[in-house]
């Protein structure tokens, strides 16, 4: 969602992992404007975890801003426990939306 005041993007999921003390969870959300450009915003955030685990990360402008719409989101988690590190990733194409 884009707070409409502040014009930030926030991003919101859910981990679930077993075995690890916390998830390193990074997000990257790109939108098309018109047929040249495109703006990028991304985030990271370190959540303590044990079961299934909401988030939310606000995501920082890089390129322009986010806009309503539809956009492309990569989003990777990294949990590493006592002997050794998991990789998860999700990317599809998500709409965005003014909060409120």
């Amino acid at each position: 969602t884009i707070n409409p005041q502040t014009k930030v993007a926030t991003a919101r999921g859910a981990v679930t992992c077993t075995g690890a003390q916390s998830v390193q969870v990074f997000v990257e959300a790109s939108q098309t404007v018109g047929r040249l450009n495109t703006v990028t915003a991304l985030g990271e955030k370190e959540v303590r975890c044990d079961g299934r685990v909401r988030f939310s990360v606000r995501l920082r402008n890089v390129d322009g801003r986010l806009g309503p719409g539809d956009a492309d989101v990569d989003a990777e988690a990294v949990a590493c426990g006592a002997e050794r590190c998991f990789f998860d990733e999700f990317f599809g194409v998500l709409p965005v939306t003014k909060a409120g």
